[in-house]
């Protein structure tokens, strides 16, 4: 779902390829937004969401899992950006890790505990964060939701939900 931000395809990404995309909230009266809405499949192990982020031109990005049922933020993530360079910061949910790649692409790991299954979850990308006031861009790719405890290994997907074997 779009919000109304400018999705820009076709930008390098951190595998060598051009499937990221630049999103662009350039609106100063509504903070613009890209949504994913996963599928989880049990109420009894943690979520871990991981997703690939490189610094465009946006001061802050927040990265946001929504129960939409519930109305209740189960993963809430704002990243500073200090000279390209991001700081994740969870207020909901952990914040696992950071890893750098190519590109100046990093990958930001976090968990929460909190997804009821049966309620609606939407992952929320506000490229320029949430402040209503800003405008700015950032470059997104391979975002991940998973049954699991922590992030596995990046998983290629086009359009539909992939299962593979488990990472060693």
């Amino acid at each position: 779902t779009n919000s109304g931000t400018v999705l820009t395809s076709g930008q390098s990404d951190p595998a060598g390829g051009t499937s990221a995309y630049l999103i662009n909230d350039d609106s100063a009266v509504a903070a613009e937004f890209v949504s994913i809405t996963p599928t989880f499949t049990t109420d009894a192990v943690s979520k871990a969401i991981s997703l690939f982020v490189k610094f465009s031109t946006a001061t802050t990005t927040v990265v946001q899992v929504q129960d939409t049922t519930a109305v209740a933020d189960r993963l809430l993530v704002s990243i500073a950006w200090s000279n390209g360079v991001p700081t994740p910061t969870a207020s909901t949910g952990t914040v696992i890790g950071t890893t750098r790649h190519r590109d100046g692409y990093y990958r930001i790991l976090c968990r929460t505990t909190a997804v009821t299954v049966a309620n609606t979850n939407t992952v929320f990308l506000y490229p320029a964060g949430t402040t209503v006031a800003n405008v700015g861009t950032c470059n997104f790719f391979g975002v991940q939701a998973e049954n699991a405890l922590n992030p596995t290994s990046y998983i290629p997907t086009v359009a539909s939900t992939v299962t593979r074997a488990a990472d060693d």
